[in-house]
């Protein structure tokens, strides 16, 4: 599982759930080498709640090309579970939001 993060967008929400709430938008990377596959995740980290939410997946073969694309508009956040990778990803987006100089949310 590999983190992009040069993808991650940082935001205020306006929900009605999560007003004012810290998020960051990524792209993460899922390999999976049972049947050799991956797959690119489109991910919301909810950093003051410790939720995410998935919004888009590609899953591609070994030769990269696109099996399935699907997206989630209307996905609900959900906890992330803790001593999980989910959790090193919000921990990791969480230490992006308070170091990163691109961040003019702080």
């Amino acid at each position: 599982m590999w983190l992009d993060t040069d993808s991650i967008q940082y935001s205020i929400s306006d929900t009605y759930d999560h007003r004012n709430h810290k998020q960051v938008d990524s792209w993460i990377l899922v390999y999976n080498a049972n049947n050799n596959i991956h797959s690119k995740q489109a991910v919301t980290y909810d950093l003051t709640c410790k939720q995410h939410k998935l919004n888009n997946i590609i899953i591609y073969d070994d030769n990269n090309k696109v099996l399935d694309s699907t997206s989630y508009p209307y996905a609900n956040f959900n906890s992330v579970a803790p001593e999980t990778f989910g959790e090193l990803i919000l921990q990791t987006c969480q230490i992006a939001w308070d170091t990163d100089p691109r961040n003019n949310l702080r």
